[in-house]
């Protein structure tokens, strides 16, 4: 709402003041403070006092005129300033009439009676300024574009989405560009979108850039005359680089200071240096399936996208060492890179919500690429880092936004159903799919699935709870390996054998053989999540 009547009253200035009419109005904003010693009220017609002034007078020319102290506070209520400050109370006015006082209550309309001994700078100074103060919390925008930016996914944190933010704060251009006044990103306002940047970057320098002078006039091909503001973001160990704000008003020096900071503080939080790499740029547009960017970058890049063959995304467990910490996020792309490296494959390789996504190139004909990533896991345990790899080939890289959200939104799933798998494929994502929307279809179509598990517990001789876990990790850990199964539950072989055979002889002797063994592998894999979101 801004400064009202009543918040100068705290100020220091009016210590001991009293309001002693108008009381009603205590709530009026004030916008601006000034003096008034003059009698005629004609002059309040012709603007010299404007909306939400708070008006400092001692009433000197009309000290004794009654009638024209009660007609200048109508006209000051008329007008909409927002009260009276009354100076020299028994010195110059020797009592306030109560006519006066009256027509103030009526109007709602502040009078303020002062001390003595405060002059009116001191007034004028600390209203000005807590009204200044008001202004800039007002316009305080930064932390309002920063929440709406962290709000994105990783792959639409950008540059220009971050233009895009401030200017619904600043509703102008905003052109950014390097250290060399080189194109990097803009925004544009409707109907500038064919603005020639380089001509633009060349009027300014012709009128000579100045920081302390860095406004700059021109006038556009179309005829439009516009203001250009250039700002030097100032950042450390790194090269600055210049914001250009193009509009027809004039902006606030401290608007733009702020756009200069919101840049900064994106850049120290996201590193959005790394989103200028066309190789990063690139990735973020095939998992946005951006046709037009796609064969823009790869013209530029000069590379064949039929070369790459494999698809990484590499994520850490929920419970895991790294969740939700950008600081760990970029410490495994630093991994995926180096092992990569090592193994001489052409990569596009970024970190996107929390992970590090990859498409790898191909290095022979028949690969098998689950042995790739088996490897790569191996350096993971070895760093310490808790995560998984889902790797599969790739058809064309058109598909690849679409498993890659796939991935994504199901992650949390996947992991509780294969909590031992450290490599995944993108069967197991799509059967996880199907497992959330049978949950998510409601407890009956749970119920209906699962109801074959009752029949595990109805003889008193068989522990129901023991032979599920059992059918879960043999189906979902050891791919239907009584070994391996005998192994992660730490029994003996013919111990799994047995409980194995007992869950034929109640389900039926073919359950373990297609179609069956499909439908109770889903069964065990949606009896898994269900206990694990229980816990």
């Amino acid at each position: 709402m801004g400064v009202t009547v009543k918040d100068c009253l705290n100020l220091p200035a009016f210590e001991g003041a009293e309001v002693v009419a108008g009381k009603g109005g205590l709530g009026n904003t004030v916008s601006t403070c000034s003096v008034l010693e003059m009698a005629d009220t004609n002059v309040f017609k012709e603007s010299y006092f404007g909306d939400n002034e708070l008006i400092i007078t001692a009433f000197a020319s009309v000290k004794d005129d009654v009638g024209a102290q009660c007609k200048i506070i109508k006209s000051l209520n008329e007008i909409g300033t927002a009260g009276l400050v009354l100076y020299y109370v028994g010195v110059v006015v020797k009592k306030i009439n109560h006519k006066m006082i009256a027509i103030a209550d009526g109007l709602d309309f502040p009078i303020i009676i002062i001390g003595l001994d405060i002059g009116y700078s001191e007034v004028i100074s600390q209203v000005l300024e807590s009204v200044f103060v008001s202004k800039r919390q007002e316009n305080q925008f930064s932390g309002v574009v920063l929440q709406k930016f962290a709000e994105l996914s990783d792959s639409k944190r950008n540059y220009k989405q971050l233009l895009r933010i401030i200017n619904e704060q600043i509703p102008c251009t905003l052109i950014l560009c390097d250290g060399y006044l080189e194109f990097i990103e803009a925004w544009y306002e409707e109907g500038m979108e064919s603005l020639n940047i380089k001509d633009l970057v060349s009027q300014v320098q012709k009128q000579g850039y100045s920081e302390r002078v860095n406004q700059h006039i021109i006038e556009l091909p179309n005829g439009q005359v516009c203001r250009i503001y250039l700002k030097k973001i100032r950042r450390s160990n790194i090269p600055s680089m210049y914001l250009m704000f193009l509009s027809p008003k004039s902006i606030e020096d401290y608007n733009m200071n702020q756009a200069i900071q919101v840049i900064n503080s994106a850049n120290e939080i996201w590193d959005l240096d790394m989103s200028l790499n066309n190789s990063s740029l690139l990735l973020r547009a095939i998992l946005n399936n951006d046709a037009y960017e796609i064969s823009k970058i790869t013209s530029i890049l000069q590379i064949k996208p039929e070369k790459w063959s494999t698809f990484w995304y590499v994520g850490f467990d929920e419970d895991g060492f790294g969740e939700k910490n950008p600081l760990n996020t970029q410490r495994l792309v630093k991994l995926v890179k180096g092992f990569l490296k090592d193994q001489r494959r052409v990569a596009l390789i970024d970190y996107l919500d929390n992970a590090a996504v990859a498409i790898i190139s191909t290095k022979f004909v028949n690969e098998n690429i689950d042995e790739l990533a088996e490897t790569f896991t191996s350096i993971l345990g070895e760093n310490g880092i808790c995560a998984r790899v889902v790797s599969f080939n790739i058809a064309t890289i058109f598909d690849i936004h679409r498993q890659y959200q796939m991935i994504k939104d199901n992650w949390k799933y996947l992991t509780n159903i294969y909590p031992l798998k450290e490599v995944l494929n993108l069967f197991q994502v799509q059967f996880t799919k199907q497992c959330i929307e049978i949950i998510t279809a409601g407890q009956v179509q749970i119920n209906k699935e699962l109801e074959i598990l009752d029949l595990l517990y109805e003889d008193k001789g068989i522990l129901g709870d023991e032979f599920i876990h059992t059918l879960e990790v043999y189906l979902l850990d050891s791919d239907s390996n009584t070994a391996m199964a005998a192994d992660l539950l730490h029994v003996h072989n013919n111990t799994v054998k047995y409980r194995i055979r007992k869950i034929k002889e109640k389900l039926g002797e073919k359950i373990f053989e297609l179609p069956a063994s499909f439908y109770l592998y889903r069964v065990a894999a949606l009896n898994r999540i269900i206990n694990k979101r229980l816990k």
